[in-house]
């Protein structure tokens, strides 16, 4: 039982490793890339760092936030956390 005994362990390890780890990432990996697809112009989003704001222009990397009246900035793509969609309650947006 010695060395197979060790190596269906090891085997188990690397195997919960994958489940606990590994497939997780990949699986939020996966739902950044499809929120990120799914940025329309008029969404309101919430950014990573918690700002509030209506996608008034998307470019390649970047969108452009109304986050106030007559206020508007740019953030990197990758700072949307969430889409709250058309029309929701995004504070002052």
């Amino acid at each position: 039982m010695g060395v197979y005994g060790t190596a269906i362990y090891l085997v188990v390890i690397v195997a919960a490793m994958y489940l606990l780890v590994v497939r997780p990432q990949q699986q939020r990996s996966k739902q950044m890339r499809e929120l990120i697809a799914s940025l329309e112009v008029g969404s309101d989003v919430i950014t990573i760092g918690g700002l509030h704001g209506r996608i008034t222009w998307i470019d390649d990397d970047v969108v452009t936030l109304r986050i106030a009246d007559g206020v508007e900035i740019r953030v990197d793509k990758n700072a949307v956390g969430k889409v709250l969609g058309a029309g929701d309650d995004a504070g002052d947006a």
